[in-house]
């Protein structure tokens, strides 16, 4: 299959990442920002190549500008439509829609959430 340009997106937790194993229903509820975007060539039949590519460059060749982590456990990947979530070994996709990979705002001692609009999830349940 030939490959295509394909957007994507890393979101990294805002707070501590203090979860590296757990139920994924949990991990999925924990506040991310995102930290960088950008396109990749990728066969949209194996997600799983462009998710290792990606690992490889965010934690060894990381791009000018790029302000995160080295990508790791519970750090998500927007590859397309789909969310793959890092997990203790590979990749895990997430069912929550991306909207709910809320942001966060830093102007305080202890960041705040900063909810998508587009959100339906109720977050305060």
């Amino acid at each position: 299959m030939p490959t295509i340009t394909t957007p994507f997106s890393i979101w990294q937790p805002v707070l501590p990442n203090f979860f590296p194993f757990g139920d994924k229903d949990e991990l999925a509820d924990i506040p991310r920002r995102k930290v960088w975007e950008g396109t990749i060539e990728s066969d949209p039949t194996e997600p799983n190549k462009a998710l290792e590519a990606l690992f490889e460059q965010f934690n060894l060749h990381h791009p000018a500008g790029f302000r995160g982590h080295s990508l790791s456990v519970n750090d998500c990947v927007v590859l397309g439509e789909t969310t793959f979530r890092c997990a203790s070994v590979g990749w895990e996709p997430q069912h929550a829609p991306v909207e709910c990979l809320c942001s966060a705002n830093f102007t305080g001692p202890v960041p705040t959430l900063v909810r998508n609009e587009a959100c339906s999830v109720n977050h305060d349940a």
